[in-house]
């Protein structure tokens, strides 16, 4: 939700934010263009709030299939173009990044020798074969929850299982190879410069996508005009 919309929402009944939360889930499952996306759920929060001003029963208004509510609200809605999707899975995946090593650089820092690394003031020695299972185990979780999203509205234990399954054989595959071909290479890691040039690719990462998604959302509104 943006700012406007947070602050519309405040006032809004738990029940009617339940509601709201699972249409914003499917349309999120459904990859809805980033911009009509937003447009969608303050127009669905506004409504919300009418009904709540009127006294009347949101839930009511809506139906009681949620998802037909929500498929035909974005019956002709654009898409997320693929570059779109590869910058939002870009997007958790250099979030997720940002924060990664300068946690791992904290842990070693409070307590010495709890990972293969060395702390020297601002500078961080790690094993390059360590650093990158953490990396690969981060792409495959994000990537597959994508894979997850895309597939299955209300996630089934079976998925959740699976996609367990397939984290851990990655995580022992990254453990074991990757310390064999890596040996002891060692990285020498200013750890403020590496934080900074990783948020710096975040922002770019996401002011292109949002460029990406309001050339969709203008082509759209200008073909149905």
């Amino acid at each position: 939700m943006n700012k406007e919309r947070k602050n519309s929402a405040r006032i809004l009944t738990k029940e009617n934010k339940r509601i709201i939360m699972k249409i914003e889930h499917y349309l999120e499952s459904r990859y809805i263009n980033q911009v009509a996306g937003k447009e969608i759920m303050s127009d669905i929060v506004g409504m919300a709030i009418e009904c709540q001003e009127r006294g009347d029963s949101f839930a009511e208004m809506i139906g009681s299939d949620h998802e037909a509510f929500c498929r035909e609200l974005i019956r002709n809605s654009p898409r997320q173009h693929i570059h779109e999707r590869i910058l939002h899975v870009l997007h958790w995946f250099l979030l997720f990044a940002t924060c990664l090593m300068p946690g791992l650089f904290l842990v070693e820092a409070l307590m010495p020798g709890y990972f293969p690394g060395c702390v020297d003031g601002l500078f961080f020695d790690v094993k390059l074969s360590y650093i990158l299972k953490y990396y690969i185990i981060m792409l495959v979780l994000v990537i597959g929850w994508f894979i997850v999203r895309m597939h299955t509205y209300k996630p089934t234990k079976y998925v959740f299982g699976l996609y367990f399954a397939v984290f851990m054989l990655f995580f022992l595959f990254t453990d074991g190879v990757l310390a064999f071909i890596m040996n002891d290479t060692l990285l020498h890691i200013n750890i403020l410069i590496w934080t900074l040039a990783v948020a710096a690719l975040l922002v770019i990462c996401d002011l292109t996508r949002l460029v990406i998604a309001m050339s969709i959302a203008y082509r759209k509104r200008k073909s149905d005009n």
